[in-house]
């Protein structure tokens, strides 16, 4: 099975790869420590960055379902995750982190003197609108 057949679902605090064609559950990812609520998800070819509600992202293994890597975030609750070639970025209650695909911190912004709800990220071509009612 390619990795691209692998329909990422985000659902109860954890993250399950389904097989997009049969429907068939392939993998279960329960994000251990990771929070039971609110699981966010961005999904590239090979890799799943999934935050729930405690202040942590994990990336997964789209094709098998384990985890690479998962590190603290500055923020915790409802989270907004945007991937792409120069990184993961994650903002939860309007703390924002980037992070290189290998899970290395590579800065962080509080901007919570410009809100603290829910936030959409963007980059060219690549948005992520809130869901969620901002305070």
């Amino acid at each position: 099975m390619q990795r691209n057949d692998v329909l990422v679902v985000a659902l109860g605090g954890r993250v399950l790869g389904v097989d997009a064609i049969s429907g068939e559950v392939i993998w279960s990812n329960e994000m251990e420590l990771g929070g039971i609520a609110w699981v966010a998800l961005g999904v590239d070819e090979s890799r799943v960055y999934s935050s729930a509600s405690a202040k942590r992202i994990f990336c997964i293994d789209r094709a098998t379902g384990n985890t690479l890597w998962d590190r603290p975030t500055s923020g915790l609750g409802r989270a907004t995750i945007i991937c792409d070639e120069s990184g993961i970025s994650v903002c939860k209650s309007g703390l924002l982190d980037k992070f290189s695909i290998d899970g290395d911190l590579l800065w962080s912004t509080d901007l919570q003197q410009y809100g603290k709800g829910v936030a959409a990220l963007g980059l060219t071509g690549n948005v992520i609108q809130a869901d969620g009612r901002s305070k």
